[in-house]
């Protein structure tokens, strides 16, 4: 059962609601994303953090792709 006053949602820090952003919104305009940090009085700098953790997982992705292309790849060999 939710909290009361809540709308279903469980409370954030504050009894605010945490809110997710787009992270195509941050990819495209990061430093729009720091001002409304800024402004909330949040730490800017989680911006560049998920920056670097999606360029991670993105070249995380590439290698997996390129690891499975060559296992499908000797699979057809060994058929």
């Amino acid at each position: 059962m939710s909290p009361r006053g809540t709308g279903g949602r469980r409370p954030g820090r504050a009894g605010y609601a945490r809110r997710v952003l787009d992270l195509k919104l941050i990819r495209d305009d990061p430093e729009a994303v720091r001002a409304s940090q800024r402004a909330r009085r949040e730490d800017p700098g989680l911006v560049d953090e998920v920056l670097a953790a999606d360029e991670r997982r993105r070249a995380a992705i590439v290698t997996f792709e390129r690891a499975r292309a060559e296992q499908k790849d000797l699979g057809r060999q060994v058929a």
